[in-house]
C-alpha cells in the first residue's frame, strides 16, 4: 500500500464467510489519526455481501446520533433497553451526551444571570449619566437649545458611552466563553454527574496470567509486588491516553462493580500505570484495569477470552512467528483471527 493515494487502485485478495475473494477496489479517502493500520473502511452493501454480521463479535461498531442534542437519561436508559444487546455487545455513551441537560440547563442558568446582569448594569449607567446633568440640560434649555437639541446630545452621549461598553463587553465575553464557561459546564456537568452517577461510567476488566504479568511488570517505571497482584489486592491502569498524575494516581484505592451485580463492591490498589496500546479496548473510555486472571476467574461466572498474548522464547523470531501464522491459517476458524506483530511494527519503526 506503499505510495498509494486517495483516487488510486489496488488488487487485494480477502476472506470473509463466503470463502476467498480477489477483487479491486479504490481508495477513496485515508484516515490519518491512531488506530489499527490494518482496517480496511467499506460501504454497508458490501460488508452485508461478505456474510458477516454486525451481531458477530468484533465486527462492527454502530455509532448512533440523536436527533436532538438534548438528550435526557430516560431516553438513553430506553434506547439501550430497545438494542437488546448480549453479554459481548456494550452500549456507550459519549461524555457530552451523557451529561447534556446538566450542561444545558447550566447554560440557560449563566445565559439568564448574564443578561439581568447587562440590563442593570446599562440601565444604572444610563440613570446615573441623565440624573447627573439634568440641571446642565436645564441651563442648556435656559440659553435657547430646543428639546430636540438636547435629545440628540443625550443621544450622542449614550452612543459614546455604548460604544465604549461593547468594547469592553466583547473582551470580557471572549474571556467569559473561554476560560470561565467551560469551567462551570465542566464542574456542572461531568464532575457533578459523576459524583452522583458513577454506574454510568463503565470501563474494562482485563486479567492477564502470570507469565503476562512478569513482561508487563519489566517495563513499568515502578515495579508491582507480584503476591498483590496475583492475589487481587492490587492492579495496574491502562492511561487509555488520559493525562493521569501518577503521584496522585499510584497507591490509590479503586473500587467497582460488576455490570448487573451493584449489590457487591470490590476494592484494590493501583500499584502502576502502562500506556501499552495492547491493553485497550475501546478508544475515548474509562481506564481499562488490568488484574491477575485468577481473580476475574474467581469473581467471573463466564469470562471470555478477547485477546491472546504469544511471549517469544527468543525476541523478534521470525521463525517462530511464521509458525504461529501458519497455525492460524490452517485453523477453521481463521477468519475469526486478528493479530498485531510486534516483529513488523519493528520494521515500520525502522522504516520511519
Amino acid at each position: 500500500m506503499e505510495g498509494l493515494d486517495v483516487g488510486d487502485s489496488f488488487t487485494m485478495t480477502y476472506h470473509d464467510n463466503n470463502g476467498d475473494h480477489t477483487k479491486k477496489f479504490t481508495i477513496s479517502g485515508m484516515w490519518d489519526g491512531y488506530g489499527d493500520e490494518k482496517v480496511f473502511y467499506v460501504s454497508k452493501s458490501f460488508f452485508d455481501e461478505s456474510g458477516f454480521t454486525l451481531e458477530d463479535y468484533g465486527r462492527g461498531f454502530l455509532y448512533l446520533k440523536f436527533k436532538s442534542a438534548i438528550v435526557t437519561q430516560k431516553t438513553q436508559d430506553n434506547l439501550e433497553q430497545s438494542l437488546r444487546l448480549d453479554k459481548k455487545q456494550r452500549f456507550l455513551i459519549t461524555a457530552d451526551t451523557a451529561t447534556s441537560v446538566h450542561i444545558f440547563l447550566g447554560l440557560i442558568g449563566l445565559i439568564f444571570v448574564t443578561c439581568l446582569s447587562v440590563y442593570l448594569l446599562i440601565y444604572n449607567i444610563l440613570y446615573l449619566s441623565v440624573s447627573g446633568n439634568v440641571r446642565y440640560y436645564g441651563l442648556l434649555q435656559t440659553i435657547g437649545m430646543t428639546e430636540k437639541k438636547v435629545y440628540r446630545l443625550v443621544q450622542k452621549q449614550m452612543l459614546f458611552i455604548g460604544a465604549i461598553g461593547i468594547a469592553v463587553g466583547m473582551l470580557a465575553g471572549v474571556a467569559t466563553s473561554f476560560g470561565l464557561i467551560p469551567a462551570v459546564v465542566k464542574m456542572l456537568g461531568i464532575r457533578e454527574d459523576y459524583q452522583q452517577h458513577p454506574e454510568k461510567y463503565s470501563s474494562f476488566l482485563v486479567g492477564i496470567d502470570e507469565q503476562q504479568f512478569q513482561a508487563l511488570n519489566a517495563t513499568l517505571e515502578q515495579p508491582v509486588d507480584e503476591a498483590d497482584f496475583l492475589s487481587g489486592n492490587a492492579c495496574i491502569l491502562y492511561t487509555n491516553w488520559l493525562r493521569l498524575d501518577k503521584t496522585k494516581t499510584i497507591g490509590k484505592p479503586i473500587s467497582f462493580y460488576l455490570d448487573g451485580q451493584d449489590d457487591q463492591m470490590f476494592q484494590m490498589t493501583i500499584q502502576g500505570t502502562t500506556e501499552d496500546t495492547y491493553y485497550a479496548n475501546l478508544l475515548g473510555t474509562t481506564p481499562t484495569m488490568i488484574v491477575s486472571d485468577r481473580f476475574v476467574r474467581g469473581i467471573v461466572e463466564h469470562p471470555y477470552v478477547s485477546k491472546v498474548s504469544v511471549q517469544y522464547q527468543e525476541e523478534y523470531d521470525e521463525a517462530t512467528e511464521k509458525d504461529i501464522m501458519g497455525m492460524m491459517e490452517a485453523s477453521t476458524y481463521q477468519k475469526d483471527f486478528d493479530y498485531n506483530s510486534k516483529i513488523e511494527a519493528m520494521k515500520e519503526v525502522k522504516e520511519a
